[in-house]
């Protein structure tokens, strides 16, 4: 057994790995695997061909057993779930004000050199520009009644 493991980072057998993510480590009566990628210690046997036996010198051949999540584990999780969605509430949001803050500031700009160009006398870019200020104005009725249907 101790030809096949040697402590130390290493590259992981059970995925694709550029750079060594496997830490193995000797304990006590054990080998202690884990893959910093987050592959199982089954994949990890599975693939070099070895079972849970191997791992052990022979006192204890059963996987460890997961530790229970106590109550102060699923509450700090509940909290941080639901600081996650509000973040994500929040980000959401900001986003749908800053997109229609841009389509205003285009439209008004769309608008002035619309009229700029049309002072100016009928000429091709203000036909260009005056197509520009109504898709804008388009974009902003569509994001006008998206966001009377989302309030």
């Amino acid at each position: 057994m101790s030809t096949r493991l040697s402590p130390g980072l290493h590259r992981c057998p059970a995925h694709p790995d550029r750079s060594p993510s496997l830490s193995i480590r000797r304990g006590a009566d054990r080998w202690l695997l884990h893959c910093h990628a987050g592959c199982s210690t089954e994949a990890i046997l599975a693939a070099w061909g070895l079972t849970w036996r191997d791992l052990f010198d022979g006192h204890d051949m059963t996987p460890p057993r997961p530790r229970p999540l106590t109550d102060a584990h699923a509450a700090r999780l509940q909290v941080i779930v639901r600081d996650a969605r509000a973040r994500a509430k929040r980000a959401e949001h900001l986003a749908e004000w800053q997109a229609a803050d841009d389509i205003r500031r285009h439209r008004r700009l769309a608008h002035w050199l619309r009229d700029l160009a049309t002072a100016h006398g009928d000429c091709e870019p203000a036909w260009i520009l005056a197509d520009w200020a109504a898709y804008c104005d388009r974009q902003a009725g569509l994001l006008e009644g998206a966001m009377d249907e989302g309030a």
